[in-house]
């Protein structure tokens, strides 16, 4: 099937996430079973949304701080195990097992070796630390277990946030033990199912930004099919990618794009990402954004335009109202290679509002209404401008 010619766009900037989508006429038939040919929206992605979008498994890198250790179910239980499945179902209360907790081993807190300008000082200080694991509390203490009394070993990791994770370690519980005792205190590849990692949450670590290259685009349409509505990801044969399931996240791209476009603090950022002087480390979209607005507290972009059109003080609190309703927020976290800021995570905040809040002060103040209407990005997602902006360190 010949594939058609589709506009490709570049951000004179650099990055880019999503074009404008555009109707074009598809035969569906030979890339999707039961189709036929259609009216699509057609849109460009680039690699970064297509990595955000892609249902497939990402490696990142997370500190391996701790393991749990699973003991094997004391006779008791196994006993009262046993007797339960011969006895019916309501009896089984009788018989219940006492909760047996985990043993939580964790590494004494390790900041990681920093980056020194002496090669030589380096290598010194990593021979001092490969001479010192030994003495280390996680491996000294399962030096002495009895792994024969063990039913599971599950690493503990860390993120550049301290927020930890499990890790499933697979292999016999020899081979569970060396991993952690091979692997404490350093950082080791865990694999996701993919970057969509929980509701509105994705994890970019393992995007490669300095390999971006905003020239290489893929195709996203959406469509209806027995009366759903549907996306695909193709290339430019017409080959189907993946498909994708979650349309909020074709949603939260398109506000991401947005965001770029009004947002020179979160551009920035992602900017350092390019150029490899930080890592990426997590985006969240969030819906329900509840910062309070008030006359004590107005955003940069309304405290201007009130001295502008001398607003007053019950024209001020209906905008309030307004600006209380309709935030999306979108926090994008990094960390600096270098610096005074180095290993510290920062989060560039964008609070997103939703233009259709402003709609019951339009009538009332409709030279408020228009200049704000000047500062909109407008997507499939909606119209949006940027309400505020914020930045915190970790």
């Amino acid at each position: 099937m010949k594939a058609f010619a589709c506009e490709k766009v570049v951000c004179p900037d650099g990055i880019w996430i999503v074009s404008e989508g555009r109707y074009r006429d598809l035969d569906l038939r030979l890339i999707l079973e039961g189709a036929e040919a259609v009216t699509v929206k057609e849109y460009r992605i680039s690699d970064l949304a297509y990595y955000m979008l892609a249902p497939k498994p990402i490696e990142v890198k997370k500190r391996l701080v701790g393991c749990e250790l699973h003991e094997v179910d004391p006779l008791s239980n196994r006993i009262k195990a046993r007797i339960k499945k011969v006895l019916p179902r309501f009896m089984h209360r009788m018989f219940q097992e006492n909760p047996v907790e985990p043993l939580i081993l964790i590494s004494a807190r390790d900041n990681g070796t920093p980056l020194l300008e002496s090669r030589e000082l380096e290598r010194h200080l990593e021979r001092i630390e490969s001479q010192l694991r030994p003495y280390n509390s996680v491996i000294k203490q399962l030096g002495k277990l009895d792994l024969a009394q063990v039913k599971d070993i599950v690493g503990i990791c860390e993120d550049f946030g301290k927020n930890r994770s499990q890790l499933l370690i697979k292999g016999t519980m020899e081979d569970k033990a060396a991993y952690i005792v091979d692997g404490i205190t350093q950082d080791v590849g865990v694999t996701l199912d993919r970057s969509y990692v929980a509701h509105g949450l994705f994890e970019m670590g393992a995007f490669d930004f300095t390999a971006y290259d905003n020239q290489k685009s893929f195709r996203l349409v959406t469509f209806m099919h027995h009366g759903q509505s549907k996306a695909l990801v193709l290339d430019d044969e017409n080959r189907v990618k993946f498909e994708v399931k979650d349309l909020a996240m074709i949603q939260y791209i398109q506000l991401l794009e947005n965001c770029l476009r009004i947002n020179p603090k979160m551009k920035e950022a992602m900017d350092q990402c390019l150029d490899g002087s930080a890592m990426a480390a997590k985006i969240l979209f969030n819906q329900q954004m509840e910062i309070g607005y008030s006359a004590s507290r107005i955003p940069e972009i309304y405290r201007q335009a009130f001295e502008t059109f001398a607003i007053g003080v019950s024209e001020m609190d209906a905008v309030m109202l307004s600006l209380n309703t309709k935030q999306f927020g979108i926090a994008f976290s990094y960390i600096p290679k270098s610096g005074d800021a180095q290993d510290k995570v920062f989060t560039t905040i964008s609070v997103m509002h939703d233009f259709r809040a402003l709609d019951n002060i339009k009538a009332d103040m409709p030279e408020l209404y228009s200049e704000i209407s000047k500062k909109t990005s407008v997507s499939d997602a909606g119209t949006y401008y940027l309400l505020d902006a914020i930045r915190g360190v970790q």
